[in-house]
């Protein structure tokens, strides 16, 4: 149950707020539009300070059906470029929820795939990387995996 406060009209200079709960059945109909427009359970939450959880279990309740994470509000899955859970791959990040290229790891990619071309081990391109204090992502060391990953990822396939 949510609790939603009204100012009551009063003398001037006075502020006088009455506090109605909210039954999950009057969540459901106030809050199920907001909720059919497109905005999250978390944005609701947000505006109205009821709990994300009580939202849920009012709409579901009422047989409003809940979206999942990746959906949009017309059900229709989103991109392979939109933002999901986790991080990156190595070389581009999230702009606007949009996977674009950055340019500061791409500058290390370059490095790698010039080191690999003129002959160098993984174990040593790594090597290489940490003695010229090349960062990762993270700040750790590069390893042989790490090393490896970027590359399989970034070289363009032989005909």
């Amino acid at each position: 149950m949510g609790v939603v406060a009204h100012r009551a009209n009063t003398a001037p200079g006075h502020d006088f707020i009455e506090f109605s709960v909210k039954s999950q059945g009057r969540i459901s109909e106030d809050y199920s539009k907001l909720y059919a427009s497109g905005l999250s359970l978390n944005d609701i939450s947000e505006q109205t300070g009821i709990a994300r959880s009580t939202l849920r279990d009012a709409l579901i309740k009422h047989q409003i059906p809940i979206r999942t994470k990746r959906q949009t509000i017309k059900g229709e899955k989103l991109g392979k470029d939109f933002k999901c859970a986790g991080h990156p791959p190595f070389g581009y990040a999230y702009l606007d929820g949009k996977l674009i290229v950055d340019p500061k790891e791409q500058v290390t990619i370059r490095k790698i795939i010039k080191l690999r071309q003129s002959g160098m081990s993984l174990r040593a391109i790594a090597d290489e990387l940490n003695h010229q204090k090349v960062p990762t992502r993270t700040g750790k060391a590069w390893y042989l995996s790490f090393v490896k990953t970027v590359l399989d990822r970034n070289q363009k396939p032989t005909k």
